[in-house]
Formats: structure tokens, C-alpha cells, sequence
């Protein structure tokens, strides 16, 4: 362990923080991100408003590491944010939004951070920053890259503030990184995952209601564009891990609506593939920078099977008998058997913990006989 351990430091001194699109200057045009390179300042930019019944729930354990990596670190802001920030503005114009409205943008990190900036400063919200991994991580999005692109905003964020935009009840909008391990990821790599949330990390029903909030708009990594599809309104899009409090929210009568933004929406090349066995599946190549974000099992194709996304690989059994798996390029093969029993036993684990949901239930029965 600890020689692993000591690997990891090497590495890490020898292959200096690596950022996408790193930015000289900040959202405000100006170099004053470097005013920020420390954890009080950067913490003071992004927390809320003295006084915000929504404090207790914000997350400081990822800023803490800004400390040591000052001078090797810049902002960032990546074509992946600019597309998020588009998509953000179809969920502005669906009128969902509002002081009514608490907001869940579980989507990268950095896309999770641009979209509630522009949430802050169209609307109002208070970013509520849950980050909490711990410093070093094996995830896609490594910590580096949610602090770039806080950096790249902070100064922003520290305007709002002054200026009075930031008001201590307003609504929420809690910030996630998607890409986080979660009961899925431990069951297939039997590696304890890195953090997950708990129902005590967000506001009860009852806390939500007393503040006024009477409904609640959740965000993924989907190919929604921001929009309101009625097939994809369903807790299944919700992570594993935050299901227990959103479940309660909705029993408590709180409303609970679901789209997607894909950040690298605009670098999607539709072609079939025409490899011998592919084309007349119709699967869609995909630029290199486009990643399957973890999906724990779920409805896929209007009931054309079961899905499930996994190591930047979709997991598909269809109801034909078909099971294979596709990777981020579209390239298709077949499932080997171990991914199978894998995929198989998860979706079990999936149907024990939304009993209701009786879709799924019925189509994994047809696909076993």
C-alpha cells in the first residue's frame, strides 16, 4: 500500500496539473484569478451569503488543495463549458425555474460550475458547492479541473456578491461532479468509492417546503439540450446515490423534473458506422472527447432493452437477446461473459432499490426468458 502510495506522488511531481483550455484571464476579462490562488479566498468567493439557510450543506474539503497547487494551476473554461452554459439557457427559457425551484446539476464538475454561474447571475441562485473528493482521485474529472474552473469565476462570483445579486434566500442550486464512483463502481472493480452523497448532505422535504421550495429541477450529462422530454421524466435519471432524498421529496409532494445537457453536444459527427455488422444498427460515432458519464441500469429505446453506461462503455441487453457493448468511438462488440453476469447482477441490485418501478421489472423477465 504504501509503496503505491508513493508511486502516486512520483507521478504526480513528475507530470505537472494539466488543464483544459487554460485561460490567462478570468470571466471578468481581468488576471484577478490570481487573488483566489488560496483556500480562505477562493472558499469566501463561492460560499453563501451569511445568513443562507443553505450554508450547512456546502462542501469545502475540494477547495482546501488550491493551497498547494498555486503555481501550477490556471483558470479553465473549455468548449464543454461554453456548450453547458448553452443548454442552461433552454432550461431558463422552460419557466420551471424560479424563487420555487431548487436546482441539481450533476454533470462534470467544471460543467456543473459554468451552469450555476449562469444560473447566479440570470436568476439569482446561490451555487451550493457539494464537491468533496479527496485530493488526489482516479476519476475523469480530477479535482484540478473543478478548482480551474472556479478559479476561472470567482472573481465573478465575488462581484455578485458585492454588488447585492447574491441574496441569502434565494434559491438553491446544488453543484455536483457526475463523475463520481458510486455503489455500481464498487461492485465492479471492488474499489471503495472515492465519496457519495448521503440524505443528510442535502435539505429534507420538510426543510425544503418551510423555505418555499416546491419543486425541484435535476441536470444530467443527458442529450436532452436543456429540454423537458415527458419520456425522460423519470427518477432512473437520478444517480444511485441521491435517489433516497429525492424519492422523499417527491412523496413529500414536491415536483421533481428531469433534463440533460451534453457538453460536447456540438462535437457529435452523425455517421454510421460501416463496418460489417454495424451499419445497420445505426451507431453514431462519436469525437474522442465524448465520454459515457456512469449510468446505473435503466429503461433504453422506449423499452427496446436495458442500458447501462460503465467505463466510458455503454452496456446494452436488448429484448432480442442482443447483449453488447458500444464505446465512446460507436465501435460495437460483443458482451463477454463476465460482463454479462456483472450487468445482470446489477440490474437485480437496481430493481431491488426502485421497487416501483415496474418497466424495468417486466423487461429484464421478458429479456431472461
Amino acid at each position: 500500500m504504501l509503496e503505491e502510495q508513493l508511486e502516486g506522488v512520483i507521478k504526480q511531481v513528475e507530470n505537472p496539473l494539466k488543464i483544459i483550455s487554460p485561460q490567462e484571464m478570468d470571466s471578468t476579462g481581468s488576471a484577478k484569478w490570481t487573488e483566489y490562488l488560496n483556500s480562505q479566498r477562493l472558499t469566501e468567493a463561492w460560499q453563501p451569503i451569511e445568513g443562507s439557510p443553505y450554508m450547512k450543506f456546502q462542501k469545502t474539503t475540494s477547495i482546501a488543495p488550491i493551497d498547494q497547487v498555486g503555481d501550477m494551476i490556471k483558470p479553465r473554461y473549455s468548449e464543454g463549458e461554453k456548450n453547458s452554459v448553452e443548454g442552461i439557457e433552454q432550461v431558463i427559457k422552460s419557466g420551471l425555474l424560479g424563487e420555487e425551484t431548487a436546482v441539481m446539476l450533476d454533470s462534470g464538475g467544471p460543467h456543473s460550475v459554468a451552469m450555476a454561474v449562469r444560473l447566479a447571475e440570470r436568476l439569482g441562485y446561490q451555487p451550493i458547492i457539494m464537491f468533496h473528493s479527496p485530493p488526489v482521485t482516479r476519476e475523469s474529472n480530477k479535482l484540478e479541473e473543478i478548482l480551474a474552473t472556479m478559479l476561472y469565476f470567482a472573481r465573478q462570483m465575488s462581484s455578485l456578491k458585492e454588488t447585492g445579486r447574491q441574496r441569502p434566500h434565494a434559491p438553491p442550486v446544488f453543484v455536483l461532479d457526475s463523475h463520481r464512483n458510486d455503489r455500481l463502481e464498487q461492485l465492479l472493480t471492488r474499489v471503495k468509492p472515492p465519496y457519495t452523497y448521503e440524505e443528510q448532505d442535502f435539505p429534507t422535504a420538510e426543510e425544503f417546503l418551510r423555505l418555499g421550495i416546491k419543486r425541484v429541477v435535476y441536470l444530467n450529462e443527458g442529450n436532452e439540450s436543456g429540454k423537458f422530454r415527458q419520456s425522460y421524466q423519470s427518477i432512473n435519471r437520478v444517480r444511485n446515490d441521491l435517489q433516497p432524498s429525492v424519492k422523499k421529496w417527491v412523496k413529500a409532494g414536491i415536483n421533481t423534473f428531469y433534463t440533460g445537457i451534453s457538453p460536447w453536444e456540438h462535437n457529435i459527427e452523425y455517421r454510421i458506422n460501416e463496418r460489417k455488422g454495424v451499419a445497420n444498427s445505426d451507431i453514431r460515432t462519436l469525437n474522442p472527447r465524448l465520454r459515457y458519464a456512469n449510468m446505473a441500469p435503466e429503461v433504453y429505446g422506449d423499452g427496446k432493452g436495458i442500458s447501462m453506461h460503465k467505463n466510458r462503455q455503454r452496456f446494452i441487453i436488448a429484448n432480442k437477446g442482443e447483449s453488447i457493448v458500444i464505446d465512446e468511438r460507436g465501435f460495437k462488440r460483443d458482451m463477454t461473459p463476465e460482463e454479462l453476469t456483472d450487468f445482470r447482477r446489477e440490474i437485480k441490485n437496481q430493481i431491488d432499490l426502485q421497487p416501483d418501478n415496474v418497466t424495468l421489472s417486466e423487461l429484464y423477465s421478458q429479456i431472461q426468458e
